[in-house]
């Protein structure tokens, strides 16, 4: 399993919000111990925001068997090109627990 994969499907599965209070405390606790897997994340993101799909292909492929992503950004008012896009930034960010 790729690393944005296992972020998106693995980490933002059907009950992230029942773990954790936001979708950055569940981003924050996959960066934590996972170094390998966030700079491949990482790296695949970059990948597919250099695409320049457009919101309803990157919210399709999100929830598709590619990523299998239970989080949906239009709930928190975003669209899936500006999670995404904050997203990259947050697994750029060197950890705090580094």
């Amino acid at each position: 399993m790729g690393g944005l994969k296992t972020l998106l499907g693995g980490c933002l599965h059907g009950d992230w919000d029942y773990e954790y209070d936001t979708v950055w405390d569940a981003v924050a606790d996959f960066r934590a111990p996972y170094n390998a897997i966030v700079q491949d994340a990482h790296h695949e993101l970059v990948g597919l925001l250099a695409r320049h799909l457009d919101d309803a292909t990157l919210l399709e492929l999100m929830g598709s068997d590619t990523y299998m992503c239970e989080y949906w950004p239009p709930g928190d008012g975003m669209t899936a090109t500006q999670f995404l896009t904050l997203l990259e930034v947050e697994l750029r960010a060197p950890s705090s627990t580094q």
